[in-house]
């Protein structure tokens, strides 16, 4: 069978690498995972290689065990020589060591920690962009009823929001454990549902919505999101950060020069980046706090910006050379009193940004 995707991992990440396998296939992406689709004694060599001549695309689960893996290593060397696209699925925020950064380090990524499942939804979008996925033209068949263990239970659940985003354009669906209960008719199952229910919130971006006095009743409420982009929205970061250090993110974003005012703002977990029609460009991204914004400009580091910063005063976190970032925490008088320099700088990496893009 031809499969849609190569997973190169690491061994010591296989549970993560096996919930990944789950979610993508269960969403029409077919994957080939050496674990599964390479029998026990054969040679690994010709079938690793065979299955990268043939698949569409590469997706890196990155973590530092991968990072210290040799044949991660050859997998992504013989991916380059077969022009297949990479997507880098990162677990941490650790470097890439010398032959990995060389390949990858101007190549699209994803940050998926510190929750990776939350993260699946996106990455599944992202490989579906990249290679053109059809959505099934007969949606999948209603899930059987299940009996009355909490496993089977899960699945039916799974399978029910599965259904749910196949037939319809809501980006979310609500389940309420008492619901369950009455469908399959199992009113003494009650901690079952509710532990099923979580289960499922493994695999999906999720948010509890309602919960029973002790954790188990009809009352538990969860939300199930198609995408993880889709649980982040604007009051997702009032409520990590602060409403006033939202209206200071806005505010500057007002302040962008004419030609780059028609970016949209496009919130993540950890950070909120930038998007044109829909297509992600984080040549300026934020992170609200409570009292502050901080302000990340992706500029390479040089001698002028650094004397530039240095005389406007404004507060400077450490640069990061991995990303080549300047990181920026400002308050509202910073916005009034620099705002030509904030413009520049914001000018500064979007022109920045296209030249590496022609590179």
């Amino acid at each position: 069978m031809a499969h849609d995707v190569f997973i190169s991992y690491s061994s010591k990440d296989q549970k993560i690498v096996e919930g990944l396998l789950a979610y993508l296939e269960q969403n029409g992406v077919r994957c080939f995972v050496a674990f599964r689709d390479i029998p026990p004694g054969e040679p690994w060599p010709p079938k690793i290689t065979v299955a990268i001549r043939n698949c569409k695309l590469m997706v890196l689960v990155f973590s530092e065990q991968s990072n210290d893996s040799e044949h991660v290593e050859n997998e992504i060397v013989m991916c380059k020589e077969n022009r297949k696209p990479i997507i880098t699925f990162k677990l941490e925020d650790a470097n890439y060591n010398d032959t990995l950064y060389y390949y990858l380090i101007r190549l699209h990524h994803i940050d998926a920690f510190p929750n990776p499942e939350d993260c699946f939804g996106r990455l599944c979008e992202a490989i579906k962009k990249l290679i053109n996925i059809e959505p099934p033209v007969h949606p999948p068949k209603p899930p059987p009823l299940p009996t009355q263990n909490t496993s089977s239970i899960t699945e039916y659940i799974k399978n029910k929001i599965t259904l749910h985003f196949a037939n319809s354009e809501e980006t979310f669906i609500d389940i309420l454990s008492g619901d369950i209960q009455r469908k399959l008719n199992i009113k003494d199952k009650t901690s079952q549902v509710c532990n099923a229910m979580r289960y499922a919130a493994d695999i999906y971006p999720h948010q509890v919505i309602e919960t029973p006095p002790k954790g188990i009743g009809t009352r538990l409420k969860i939300r199930y999101y198609k995408n993880a982009a889709d649980k982040y929205n604007e009051d997702y970061w009032i409520e990590r950060s602060s409403k006033e250090s939202m209206d200071l993110m806005n505010r500057f974003k007002a302040t962008f020069p004419e030609n780059l005012g028609e970016y949209d703002l496009r919130y993540n977990k950890v950070f909120i980046g930038l998007s044109k029609n829909n297509k992600a460009n984080n040549f300026v991204w934020f992170a609200p706090q409570k009292n502050d914004l901080v302000i990340c400009f992706v500029i390479d580091k040089t001698e002028d910006i650094d004397n530039t910063l240095d005389k406007s005063g404004l507060p400077q976190l450490t640069y990061d050379k991995q990303f080549r970032t300047y990181k920026i925490k400002i308050r509202e008088n910073d916005l009034k009193d620099n705002r030509d320099i904030l413009n520049f700088l914001v000018k500064t990496a979007y022109d920045n940004n296209k030249q590496h893009q022609v590179k």
